[in-house]
């Protein structure tokens, strides 16, 4: 029988086993550091700029080298060359550059850093005044004696810009906002960011920019209710403004005026029959006016308008908290234009809006508008689908022949017998209250 002492056993173990480490380089990095710091090693480095020269060195010396680009541009290193171990090399080249080189206990690196002392003096000598605060380069440069620096790793965050002209979201549907994906008919959304880049005067003009949309019958600024053709089919009865019909079904009494845009917030156009939106409307489709609300930030927009034709007033639009900033918020619009059309007459427009919400909650608020517009077009553009007499010349008709002029009252590029005092007048005065919960 065999009796092996435990001791003399362990003790063998660990000798051969600090044998077998140390032969084969497996130490530890606290026991490799020092063993690196401890060698000679043989250095050829010229004197240069800090950066490729401190790189120079790293690969010379065989250690990691980190420093900070801002604290070494424009430092000139001095020449080494020779055998000597890593801390003295270092220590000879950066000798009279304002620059120390401290080291890694763990990992054997050297940080370089602006030496204390010096780059205190370079600031009193060039403000005159106390020592400064150090950057944040040099502060992540020069760590606390024995704490380990650590180097965090680089992101990089890209990202794009969202579409402000591409709704993702729209409420006409089913009278309830939801996802436009998950609609089973096409909707297009006449964006907030749209209508301020066109600053166009009439709807129609913002309209005419989707496929399947063209003018109505009788449209333009003196026009009647924003008409418009959907797929071939004239909008009369299908336009909304926050959901609520602007003619009067079936007999489709309404007022002509055009709803003006300072108002809009944005409209959706219902591409196809919506039996829930607009059940008498056209075949072809719908459109919803969404009007702007009362915002909790305050802002104040004025905006000017000048042009030869469809072009000329000014509006103010402004709103913001009342109070405390937390339940109450108000809006106020106002807008005046006055510009000639293409076909001969003008056009005048007066519009006010004022608007109050009150929020409960978060996701609670009922909100109260009242919006007043006056319109009066005159001249030939108040004649809607009155274009005058139209003249041929010459022609025969049953035999005789026609002459080549108009009729008596009637002239080419004229007023075709409208005189300039016609005009048609109306005035719209909308109330409305709108709760809104989630």
């Amino acid at each position: 029988m065999i009796t092996l002492n435990s001791r003399f056993f362990l003790h063998r173990a660990a000798v051969l086993l600090t044998v077998f480490v140390f032969a084969f380089g497996f130490q530890p990095k606290e026991v490799s550091a020092q063993i690196a710091d401890s060698q000679n090693k043989s250095f050829d480095i010229p004197a240069g700029d800090a950066r490729p020269m401190l790189k120079l060195f790293a690969a010379q010396a065989g250690r990691e080298i980190v420093f900070p680009v801002e604290s070494v541009e424009g430092v000139k290193t001095n020449p080494v060359k020779g055998e000597m171990m890593a801390r003295e090399a270092i220590d000879r080249m950066l000798a009279g550059t304002g620059l120390v080189a401290a080291i890694d206990e763990k990992t054997g690196a050297f940080a370089i850093r602006r030496d204390a002392a010096d780059a205190s003096q370079t600031r009193l000598d060039a403000q005159g005044s106390g020592p400064m605060a150090p950057s944040p380069a040099m502060a992540i440069a020069a760590p606390v004696s024995g704490e380990e620096a650590v180097v965090l790793p680089e992101y990089q965050v890209t990202g794009t810009k969202a579409n402000q002209y591409q709704a993702e979201d729209a409420a006409s549907i089913a009278r309830i906002a939801g996802s436009i994906l998950d609609s089973p008919m096409t909707v297009n959304v006449i964006s907030p960011a749209m209508l301020e880049d066109l600053g166009t005067t009439v709807l129609l003009d913002d309209v005419t920019y989707f496929a399947g949309m063209s003018t109505g019958r009788g449209s333009g600024p003196g026009a009647i209710q924003d008409r418009m053709t959907f797929r071939g089919f004239d909008t009369s009865g299908g336009k909304m403004v926050d959901d609520f019909p602007q003619f009067l079904q079936p007999t489709g009494v309404g007022p002509h005026a055009n709803f003006d845009c300072v108002l809009i917030d944005h409209a959706e156009l219902v591409m196809g029959p919506d039996t829930i939106l607009s059940p008498t409307g056209t075949p072809g489709g719908s459109m919803n006016i969404f009007t702007k609300s009362p915002l909790f930030e305050a802002g104040t927009d004025i905006s000017m308008q000048y042009g030869n034709y469809f072009a000329g007033g000014a509006s103010i639009d402004t709103t913001g908290p009342i109070g405390d900033g937390k339940h109450m918020a108000y809006r106020v619009i106002g807008d005046y234009q006055e510009y000639r059309a293409f076909m001969p007459g003008s056009v005048k427009m007066a519009t006010a809006a004022v608007e109050f919400t009150y929020k409960f909650s978060d996701k609670a608020k009922v909100t109260v508008k009242y919006i007043s517009e006056a319109c009066l077009p005159t001249g030939e553009v108040s004649m809607v689908g009155e274009q005058g007499e139209e003249v041929y010349g010459p022609n025969s008709v049953g035999g005789a022949t026609l002459p080549n002029a108009p009729t008596p009252g009637f002239t080419y590029a004229g007023w075709n017998g409208v005189p300039t005092w016609v005009h048609q007048y109306d005035r719209v005065n909308i109330a409305e209250a709108e709760l809104t919960a989630a």
